[in-house]
């Protein structure tokens, strides 16, 4: 059995082990001209993903809100950014801020995962590299395998999916820490 298919039983078998009702989760990739999200249902259903473009006067979150109005999530999960660091840029925290008041607003819980958590849970999987990671989705989500970006040369841009690849990290990351306490405890 595959790497992937192994981890996406694994992945699958939250639904038994955490709470009995149904949990709709988003997850958010925020980059300072496009956001990224992923829609799952309890956990292992993916409903929906895209890559919008945010204006740069834009301070509404991109027009998330409708994303967030459609599928009423009962958890937001977001990236953390560390201060100082490469991804911490002001148009990409105002975004983060707007996205987080909204789902405040809604009462949607908000749940961050760290760089941290993200490259130890992929490292178990012997995925260490952004495009592994994306591959490694591709595997587990096969709607998605046609959109894994090719491998990026040093001199390129990263391409315009990846931040989609990102948001799903994030989810995974998040539902892995979820399948250890799924009581939140």
């Amino acid at each position: 059995m595959a790497l992937g298919a192994k981890k996406l039983g694994n992945i699958r078998k939250l639904t038994a082990e955490m709470k009995e009702e149904i949990i709709r989760l988003i997850a958010f990739e925020v980059r300072p001209r496009r956001i990224a999200y992923a829609v799952f249902e309890t956990p292992a259903r993916l409903l929906d993903w895209g890559v919008r473009g945010v204006r740069p006067s834009s301070t509404t979150g991109g027009g998330l809100t409708s994303i967030l109005e459609t599928y009423r999530p009962s958890v937001l999960v977001l990236r953390s950014i560390k201060s100082g660091g490469r991804r911490d840029d002001p148009r990409t925290q105002e975004l983060l801020s707007a996205i987080e008041a909204e789902a405040k607003q809604s009462a949607i819980t908000v749940a961050f995962v760290s760089a941290r958590e993200l490259e130890v849970f992929f490292r178990q999987h012997g995925r260490a590299t952004k495009h592994q990671v994306a591959e490694a989705i591709g595997e587990w989500f096969p709607e998605l395998a046609s959109r894994v970006p090719p491998p990026r040369k040093a001199w390129q841009p990263e391409h315009w999916r990846m931040p989609l690849f990102d948001a799903m990290a994030t989810a995974m990351a998040y539902l892995a820490e979820e399948q250890v306490s799924p009581d939140g405890g």
